[in-house]
Parts: C-alpha cells; structure tokens; sequence
C-alpha cells in the first residue's frame, strides 16, 4: 500500500509539474532560431517556404511547440518513471520528405520533436519515453488554447 501511495504521489508531482510549466510565459515572439529552421527544414523539405515562411500561423504554431509545449527530461531514479507510449513506437512525419530517419542515437539537445506523429493535443499534456534510456518527451498544454 506504501508504495503504491508513493507511486500515485510521483505521478501527482510529474503532473503538477506539467500544469506549473504550461504557465509560464509564452516565448513565440521573434524569428526563427537557427535550430528551429533546420529542424522545420528537416521536415517540410522543399516544402518549407510554402508551408511555412508563407503562413504566420503556421510559423507561430511550430514555434510554439518547439519553444514552449516540449520538454526532455531524464528520470534516473526506476521508481520515478511512468510507464507510457515509446518514442520508436510513434509514427515519423513523411507528408513531405518521404525518406526522413530516426535518430540512431538520441540526443535532447538536437531531438527534433516536429519528425514524429506525437498528440499535439493543446487541452492535455502527453508523455513518451526514449526507448533503452531515462529520457522522457513532455508534451506540454498549449496554454493559449
């Protein structure tokens, strides 16, 4: 019973966390980062100017998911990590570059989120797990919807 309490707290935690977050400030002012465009280019292809430099709306909803609805973080701790979806088990966005890749080795700092088929569901959070590692995808509320 112990420690399904202390289960059931960590997951109240992780979620508390997710609300804390969805309300911070929204950062989708200003241009596109570099990292942003390559990551954007990755996946539109030659499809990019457009799909995207061409539409305002579609700019500020890819910036708002890169700059404020993800979040990686690593759970080192067994008891701390939720059983959830697995990142090799979500589809990869082929709409336009028909022979886009899975990362072969994850790294947080370059992930490209916009490569996978994830629940942008702007009303709740999502969780997904890196496969073989103690990383976890946050997919946050959109906080102006």
């Amino acid at each position: 019973m112990k420690a399904l309490i202390s289960g059931l707290f960590r997951v109240l935690i992780l979620i508390s966390t997710l609300n804390l977050s969805a309300q911070t400030p929204i950062t989708s002012q200003g241009s596109l980062t570099a990292l942003e465009t390559k990551q954007i280019q990755e996946v539109y292809g030659d499809q990019f100017r457009e799909r995207v430099l061409n539409r305002p709306e579609v700019i500020y909803s890819l910036k708002q998911i890169l700059r404020n609805r993800i979040e990686i973080v690593e759970i080192n701790n067994p008891r701390d990590q939720k059983d959830c979806r697995l990142l090799s088990e979500v589809a990869l966005k082929t709409v336009f570059v028909k022979d886009l890749n899975r990362d072969k080795v994850f790294n947080p700092s370059s992930f490209n989120p916009l490569k996978y088929a994830f629940n942008f569901d702007p009303r709740r959070a999502s969780v997904y797990r890196v496969d073989n590692t103690n990383y976890f995808i946050l997919i946050k509320p959109d906080p102006t919807r």
